[in-house]
């Protein structure tokens, strides 16, 4: 076995093992936290109370912790406005999947006894609290998630009827031939914009055009940010899946794909379980054995997790090239070589 390159594997920004909160809120949303806690959950807390905010790089991810004399909450909140995920429909899936004995946190109602509050712009949603570490990675762990996410897609087919439209799919049937104008186009941006690409994204578009049609053969509801952040556990097992905004309708062997890779590559961060994950794939095959039982119509293997994560990592690349050179956003490019170096992992992970 040859050592992988050592750019690859390295930890990033899901490999912290806790959350981390903040001493301060964010300027400007202190008091409207504070009006929202005292007038709609004053039954629920009181009115002593402190406040944290949740340390997130993502600009919409506004959450917090909320500590009285007796316990801990967990409070979401994001602005009301096109393009950002509606919090409404995550408290009616939340409902759903806990009649489902699913591993989710439970929505505490306001005083209204509705689960979702709209207030000063914004949409607030209270949790209760789920102490726990972040997933890092170790077989038991790897596996209890491996199920979980299995029986999640299952859960999510069934109450589908019971949820307003979903978020479309990503991934349509043009953004390939788009991707592949973008890599044209950013040639001569290299030098001032981006980092290099090479032909290694090149190479994957052909691959992914030749396997697009396979891989769209089944689309569901599905979690597409089943990443180390959005899994609490304990350790070894599972204690919950965080952020049903991430819940929409896509091809089921892109998102079982992708999901698989995020979870092994943080596995992988450790040099000793990339070693025996190399040699045996067991951390793979757990994946695949927990998946396919449940999921007959979509089954998968190595070939196809390849496949999947292949291509919503296409799909990344081509949100932040469409950004910039079409829009003159950059502010997703410091993203783009981790990606870059996902289509060199995904082929050494699931060969």
């Amino acid at each position: 076995m040859i050592d992988p390159p050592a750019h690859l594997f390295q930890p990033n920004n899901l490999s912290s093992p806790r959350p981390t909160y903040l001493d301060q809120v964010e300027p400007g949303l202190e008091n409207t936290v504070d009006e929202v806690l005292k007038i709609y959950y004053a039954d629920e807390i009181g009115t002593s109370f402190s406040v944290s905010q949740l340390e997130s790089p993502h600009s919409l991810s506004t959450n917090f912790v909320v500590r009285t004399a007796s316990h801990r909450l967990f409070l979401k909140s994001r602005p009301v406005g096109d393009g950002v995920p509606n919090l409404g429909r995550e408290v009616t899936l939340l409902a759903l999947l806990q009649n489902r004995k699913l591993s989710v946190p439970r929505v505490v109602p306001n005083k209204n006894a509705l689960g979702l509050t709209s207030h000063a712009d914004r949409e607030w949603v209270l949790q209760n609290f789920i102490d726990g570490s972040y997933f890092s990675g170790n077989q038991p762990e790897f596996a209890s998630c491996a199920i979980a996410f299995a029986e999640l897609t299952q859960s999510l087919v069934v109450v589908q009827p019971y949820l307003n439209q979903m978020h479309a799919c990503w991934g349509g049937a043009r953004f390939l031939d788009h991707l592949e104008e973008l890599l044209k186009l950013s040639e001569s941006r290299t030098a001032d914009l981006l980092p290099v690409i090479g032909p290694s994204v090149s190479k994957a578009l052909q691959i992914a055009k030749q396997e697009q049609q396979t891989l769209h053969t089944i689309v569901a509801p599905v979690h597409i940010d089943f990443h180390p952040h959005n899994l609490l556990t304990d350790g070894t097992h599972l204690l919950a899946i965080l952020d049903f905004e991430d819940v929409i309708i896509a091809p089921l062997l892109v998102a079982c794909g992708f999901n698989a890779y995020k979870l092994l590559r943080q596995s992988c961060t450790d040099k000793a379980r990339l070693s025996k994950e190399l040699t045996s794939h067991q951390l793979r095959d757990d994946w695949i054995s927990a998946w396919n039982p449940l999921h007959p119509t979509a089954v998968t293997g190595p070939q196809l997790l390849t496949a999947g994560a292949r291509y919503r990592v296409l799909w990344l690349i081509y949100f932040i090239l469409e950004r910039a050179l079409v829009h003159g956003d950059s502010q997703h490019i410091y993203e783009l070589e981790k990606h870059l170096f996902a289509l060199e992992e995904i082929e050494i992970l699931f060969g």
